[in-house]
């Protein structure tokens, strides 16, 4: 029977492959010997979920913000290095945001008199493990011009 010692924690981030060399010797005289090759791959465990840099994250914008401006990015740490991507945890019609790199777009034109904040959930996945992060986007006032509620008006 032949047991092995870790001197040290096994981590797939660092090595994913050893190659050993086991060698046998018997106590006759003389002495014989014999050797093998032994393969040893290393699995990954996800040893945590992806974090968010920040816990909530927040914006102030124009209503008159123009469509398709990126308003924030989340971004996120994993221990494991794995690939993280991110999305809303429900659907908001007035924002999209971008899968890879957490950017937050504005979809739908805002109007600070209709919603002055929107809080939107994104959540952050490395395949295995979610998390969640809040994020707030308030609205801010454009004075805007006055418009005539019809084009002909009469005086009597």
């Amino acid at each position: 029977m032949v047991h092995f010692i870790r001197t040290a924690a096994l981590d797939y981030e660092t090595t994913t492959f050893y190659q050993l060399q086991v060698t046998i010797t018997d106590n006759g005289s003389p002495a014989t010997s014999s050797a093998v090759d032994l393969d040893v791959t290393i699995t990954n465990v996800n040893e945590g979920a992806p974090v968010f840099t920040l816990g909530t994250y927040s914006v102030t914008v124009p209503e008159d913000t123009s469509l398709g401006s990126n308003l924030l990015t989340v971004t996120t740490s994993d221990v494991d290095h794995d690939t993280v991507t991110y999305s809303f945890q429900t659907a908001y019609s007035n924002f999209i945001i971008d899968p890879s790199s957490g950017a937050i777009l504005l979809a739908q034109t805002l109007d600070y008199d209709t919603t002055q904040t929107h809080s939107l959930l994104v959540v952050a996945s490395d395949g295995t493990a979610t998390t969640t992060a809040t994020t707030s986007i308030d609205v801010t006032d454009v004075n805007e011009s006055p418009v005539f509620a019809t084009t002909t008006y009469t005086y009597v």
